[in-house]
């Protein structure tokens, strides 16, 4: 029987270069055959771009341009202080090139993926972990049951192939949610977009942020301000994952949340 086929997406800043994620993930996705597109951005390295092509050994490879979104972030009325929304606005321009770019590649092809995953450079598995259950997944979109923080968890998410045009509508709802003065987080952004086309389904996959030890800073912690109506639905989805989560939540006492950064030193990068 033949495995179905996930085409896993890296988009963006290639943070981290690590054999043990690369391994890791195609543990977690054993049961399916895996295939790499990397879309960097223009300008890294060109030893840490060789890096990531001897080893992942991608089917596509093409830089994006990253924009600098300065007048655009002009017009934000409420960031989230916890991100940086010129970051934030090329995370979504990367995600949405790419996935327009494979999408118009596969457009004459009779094979296609069954699923397409967005994935990051520094994320780490933990062990024995599995991302896909047993949920079908038509017009779903499926993501970890953590680190939703103010909205849905927008690090890893996989969807049908089908629906990558669905991300065609992504920059016009960006624009109408800077204009109407909407709470601009990276996670709120993502779930207010992702509930007007998708079914959204959990799984319990866990996994690390990678960060360098040796450039790790801590922000200090602002309150970012809100409209009424973020502020309340920010409650709600918390509140819906406490729920979700009962028993590790109000039971267990398990913070499903708490310490995804790993930190590892710049000199095992290559690890």
């Amino acid at each position: 029987m033949l495995k179905k086929k996930i085409l896993v997406i890296i988009s963006g800043k290639l943070t981290f270069f690590s054999k043990k994620n690369f391994y890791k993930i195609k543990e977690s996705f054993k049961e399916y055959d895996l295939e790499f597109c990397l879309f960097p951005w223009q300008g890294q390295s060109a030893e840490l771009k060789k890096k990531f092509l001897d080893l992942y050994k991608p089917i596509h490879f093409e830089e994006i341009k990253a924009h600098d979104f300065e007048k655009e972030v002009k017009f934000i009325k409420f960031p989230d202080y916890a991100g940086n929304p010129i970051g934030t606005l090329n995370m979504y321009r990367s995600i949405c090139a790419a996935f327009n770019i494979v999408d118009r590649m596969y457009f004459k092809k009779l094979n296609k993926p069954d699923y397409v995953l967005r994935f990051r450079s520094d994320i780490l598995p933990k062990d024995n972990q599995k991302f896909i259950n047993k949920a079908k997944i038509e017009r779903s979109i499926l993501v970890p049951d953590r680190y939703h923080w103010n909205g849905l968890n927008d690090q890893i998410f996989l969807i049908n192939f089908k629906d990558l045009k669905v991300f065609e509508n992504f920059n016009n709802f960006l624009k109408k949610h800077i204009e109407k003065n909407r709470f601009f987080s990276s996670e709120y952004i993502f779930l207010r977009f992702v509930k007007k086309y998708f079914k959204i389904q959990y799984t319990n996959f866990d996994y690390n942020i990678m960060r360098f030890k040796n450039n790790f800073k801590k922000f200090k912690k602002i309150e970012s301000k809100k409209l009424l109506i973020d502020q309340i639905n920010c409650k709600i989805n918390k509140f819906k994952f406490k729920i979700r989560n009962f028993k590790d939540h109000y039971i267990k006492k398990i913070n499903r949340n708490k310490f995804q950064e790993i930190f590892i030193d710049l000199d095992n990068n290559a690890s």
